[in-house]
C-alpha cells in the first residue's frame, strides 16, 4: 500500500492518487460482447453450445439443469448449510415484503383521479456470477424479490463448472426460491440469450444481476437495443473507502480494505487518514494477513493500486470524498456522526454463535480470520449482506453439519 501525503501534492498528482484502477479496453470489450450477442441471435443454441465450449471449457449434453441435479445439489449440501440459506431466504424476504408498494389513489380535483399501480413483469431473467466465486447470496438478493413481485416467469443462468454442473450452493439457493428453471450458461452469451431468446432459454422483459465487464458490456448493448431487453444498473469493480483516525483498530481497517479488494484485480481500496501512525500499522495488517489468504493471487494486483492518502485533518477527507466514492466509516462515533449525514456507513456488529446477526448467514472463518489484535478479536465480513463483524473467539471452520451454516463456503475457493 502506497502512503501519499495528500499536501504535497500538485492537483495532477491528486488526481492521479484518487483515479479508478485501469479497466480493460472498453472498446475491445464491447467489441467481443457484440460479436458474442451477434452469435447468439443468430445460430441459438449452438452458438450457446460453443461460446461455453470457448469460454467455460466444457462440452454441455443439455443447456438446462434436471430435475436430477437439483437433487444431487441438495445431497451435496450439509443439513446446516441448507439451513442457513433457508435463515437468510426468510430473513430478505422479510425485509422486501415490507417494501412491497401499495394501491395508491387520489382525487386531485372533481372529476379527476390519478392512481399508482403496479404489475409484474411477465417475465425476468437472473443472472448469478460463479467463475471465482460463486455467489448463491446473489440468488437469493434477485430470486427473493423477483418472487415477492409475483413476476410469472423467472429464468436463472450461471456459468458452468469444468464438469458440466452447476454449483450446488447456487441451485439449492434457487429451489428455495422457487426458481426451478435454470440454465448452464454464462457471460456474454447469457446475457444475450435471456435478452432474445434461444431454442431452449426464453426470451425476458429484464435482466438482473452482477456480472464481470463482458455481462456488463451485454447488458448495455442489449438495454441499448430496442429489441433487446431491459437491465438493471451496471455493475462495476469493488470499490472501498475507508477513512479513520488515529484510534482505529489497524486489523479493522485492514479487513474492510481485503474485503472489498479481493473482490476483482481492478478493484479499488483507498485509506484516508490524519494519522501516519495508523497508515504504518494498517500497511503491516495487510503485509500480514495476505499470505494466508484463499484470495491472494486476486489480492496482490489489486493491493498494488491500494492507496493511504494522509490529510491534515479528517474535515479534508470528508470534503475530498465526493471525488472516490462514499465512504465505509470504522467504529468512531464523532466521525460516524459526520459521515452519516450525507452518506450511508457500513455497520458493525459482533458475531454470536459463528453467524451474523444482519442476515443469519454463517460468518466464513477463512476470509479474514488472520486479522487480530492484542485482544484476540478477529474480523469478517459477511459475504452475504456485506456487514462487518468482530469475534471474541475464532469461528470454527465449517467441517461438520453443525459447524457450516453458510452455503457460500462450499464456494470459497473460486470466483
Amino acid at each position: 500500500m502506497r502512503i501519499l501525503d495528500w499536501d504535497t501534492l500538485d492537483s495532477g498528482q491528486r488526481r492521479a492518487a484518487l483515479a479508478r484502477p485501469q479497466l480493460q479496453s472498453l472498446a475491445e470489450v464491447t467489441r467481443v460482447a457484440g460479436e458474442v450477442i451477434a452469435s447468439v441471435r443468430q445460430a441459438g443454441d449452438e452458438a450457446l453450445h460453443r461460446l461455453t465450449r470457448r469460454f467455460d471449457g466444457v462440452e454441455l449434453d443439455a443447456l438446462s439443469v434436471a430435475p436430477a441435479e437439483f437433487a444431487q445439489a441438495r445431497r451435496a449440501l450439509a443439513s446446516g448449510q441448507i439451513a442457513a440459506l433457508e435463515r437468510a431466504i426468510a430473513n430478505v424476504h422479510a425485509f422486501h415484503a415490507a417494501q412491497l408498494p401499495q394501491p395508491l389513489a387520489l382525487d386531485i380535483e372533481p372529476g379527476v383521479r390519478c392512481e399508482q399501480v403496479v404489475r409484474p413483469l411477465s417475465a425476468v431473467g437472473l443472472y448469478v456470477p460463479a467463475g471465482s466465486a460463486p455467489l448463491p447470496s446473489s440468488v437469493i438478493m434477485l430470486a427473493v424479490p423477483a418472487r415477492l413481485a409475483a413476476n410469472p416467469t423467472r429464468v436463472l443462468c450461471t456459468p458452468p463448472a469444468r464438469d458440466g454442473s452447476a454449483h450446488a450452493a447456487v441451485l439449492v439457493a434457487a429451489e428455495l426460491c422457487g426458481i426451478d428453471t435454470v440454465f448452464k450458461v454464462g457471460g456474454a452469451q447469457a446475457i444475450a440469450a435471456l435478452a432474445y431468446g434461444t431454442q431452449s432459454i426464453p426470451r425476458v422483459d429484464k435482466i438482473f444481476g452482477p456480472g464481470n465487464a463482458w455481462v456488463t458490456a451485454a447488458k448495455q448493448l442489449v438495454a441499448n437495443d430496442p429489441l433487446g431487453a431491459a437491465c438493471d444498473l451496471p455493475a462495476g469493480p469493488s470499490e472501498v473507502l475507508v477513512i479513520a483516525d488515529d484510534g482505529a483498530r489497524a486489523d479493522f481497517v485492514a479487513a474492510d480494505l481485503l474485503a472489498q479488494a479481493e473482490h476483482d484485480r481492478q478493484a479499488q481500496a483507498l485509506l484516508v487518514t490524519d494519522s501516519r501512525q495508523l497508515a504504518a500499522r494498517v500497511a503491516q495488517a495487510l503485509t500480514s494477513a495476505l499470505p494466508g489468504l484463499t484470495r491472494r493471487a486476486i489480492l496482490e494486483q489489486s493491493l498494488a493500486a491500494c492507496r493511504c492518502i494522509l490529510v491534515p485533518e479528517l474535515d479534508t477527507a470528508l470534503a475530498e470524498r465526493e471525488r472516490v466514492i462514499a465512504p465505509v466509516p470504522q467504529d468512531m462515533r464523532d466521525l460516524y456522526e459526520r459521515i452519516a449525514k450525507r452518506h450511508h456507513g457500513t455497520a458493525l456488529a459482533q458475531a454470536r454463535d459463528g453467524q451474523c446477526r444482519g442476515c443469519g448467514m454463517r460468518v466464513l472463518p477463512h476470509i479474514l480470520q488472520e486479522l487480530r489484535q492484542e485482544s484476540n478479536e478477529e474480523v469478517y465480513r459477511c459475504e452475504s449482506c456485506g456487514l462487518i463483524l468482530y469475534s471474541l473467539e475464532p469461528i470454527p471452520a465449517p467441517n461438520s453439519d453443525a459447524g457450516s451454516g453458510n452455503a457460500a463456503s462450499t464456494a470459497s475457493t473460486s470466483s
